[in-house]
C-alpha cells in the first residue's frame, strides 16, 4: 500500500522481471471491500514484487535487484507507458546467473540501499554508486553470494542526517 496525490503513475515490477508504468488514473478509486483492478497481467508462476509511485517527468531512476545479487539503476521513462493490466515490458532478465527479481524501488543519487540475505549478510550501498543500464540488462553484481545463499530483501534506508552524524562518531 503506498499513498499518491493523484498526479503520479503506478509502476508494478514482477518476480520474473517484467514491469508495467501506468497513470493511476486507470486504477479508479474503489471502496474498503472491492477486490480492486487488474494492474499487471501475470504469467503462470509469476508475481508481483514490487509496486511504486513514480513522478510523471520519467527522470526517476528504478532499481532492481536480482536473488544472486545483481542489481541495475533504469531511468523510468525507458518503460513505455501502458494501460493497466497489460503483461509489461522486460525490467530485468532474469537469469541463473541472476537469479529472479527480489525488489525494485525508485531510488535518487542521495539515497542509500540496503540488502539483505537469507544467510544474514548484509550490505549498505549508496545509490549513485550502481551502475545505469537499460531495461533488459541483467545488471552488475551489488553483493557477493556464497553457495545456497540469495538475497532475501533490498530496500531504501531512510537515514537522517542527525543519525548518520551520530553513527559515524561512535
Amino acid at each position: 500500500v503506498f499513498e499518491t496525490d493523484g498526479t503520479k503513475q503506478i509502476f508494478i515490477a514482477t518476480h520474473d522481471g517484467m514491469a508495467i508504468r501506468f497513470d493511476e488514473s486507470d486504477a479508479r478509486p474503489l471502496g474498503r471491500v472491492a477486490r480492486g483492478v487488474r494492474g499487471i497481467k501475470l504469467r503462470k508462476g509469476d508475481y508481483v514484487v514490487s509496486a511504486c509511485a513514480v513522478s510523471k517527468e520519467e527522470t526517476e531512476n528504478m532499481l532492481s535487484v536480482s536473488e544472486q545479487g545483481f542489481g541495475k539503476q533504469t531511468k523510468v521513462g525507458t518503460y513505455r507507458l501502458q494501460n493497466r493490466g497489460g503483461v509489461g515490458v522486460i525490467n530485468m532478465k532474469a537469469t541463473k546467473k541472476t537469479g529472479k527479481v527480489v525488489a525494485v524501488f525508485p531510488v535518487d543519487p542521495d539515497s542509500e540501499v540496503i540488502i539483505i540475505t537469507q544467510q544474514a549478510k548484509l550490505i549498505r550501498l549508496e545509490a549513485d554508486k550502481i551502475r545505469k543500464t537499460g531495461r533488459s540488462a541483467q545488471g552488475v553484481t551489488l553483493i557477493r553470494m556464497n553457495d545456497g545463499d540469495m538475497v532475501t530483501s533490498a530496500s531504501l534506508l531512510d537515514v537522517s542526517e542527525d543519525e548518520e552524524i551520530i553513527g559515524e562518531e561512535s
